[in-house]
């Protein structure tokens, strides 16, 4: 574990290339916290969107909120692949569920765009629920 810890050190140090050799193992292992800063050297250092898709996906599968909401933003402006609205609005909601304030504040935002008032109120309540302390 003090390798997993030393991971998370050194990449928000911005080592990332220390980062990405302690975290990698773990990534693979299925450590949901190891594949979200995986994804995040693989989308903002190397800007290989599809790779970062990968390992968000992974750990936002385990119920990683962070690694949601990035998925969501990803399909939200089309980073790397197809711009797919209902795909961000699947992940900002399963983000927001855990209380994730980016994420409702994004959720919010898309649901402005949705014509159906059925859907456009469940997004919206789903964006305003309260936060747990």
């Amino acid at each position: 574990m003090r390798i997993l810890q030393s991971g998370k050190v050194e990449f928000f140090r911005g080592n990332f290339i220390s980062a990405r050799k302690k975290l990698y193992p773990f990534a693979e292992q299925g450590n949901a916290d190891a594949q979200h800063i995986i994804g995040l050297i693989m989308q903002d250092i190397d800007q290989d969107f599809l790779e970062a898709v990968k390992w968000f996906k992974c750990a936002a599968d385990q119920g990683h909120s962070h690694a949601q909401f990035d998925l969501g933003m990803i399909y939200r402006f089309g980073l790397g692949v197809p711009r797919d609205e209902k795909e961000a609005v699947k992940w900002f909601k399963r983000a927001a569920d855990q209380s994730h304030v980016h994420a409702r504040h994004e959720l919010s935002y898309c649901c402005r765009g949705i014509r159906q008032s059925d859907s456009r109120q469940l997004c919206l309540r789903k964006a305003q629920k309260p936060v747990k302390n």
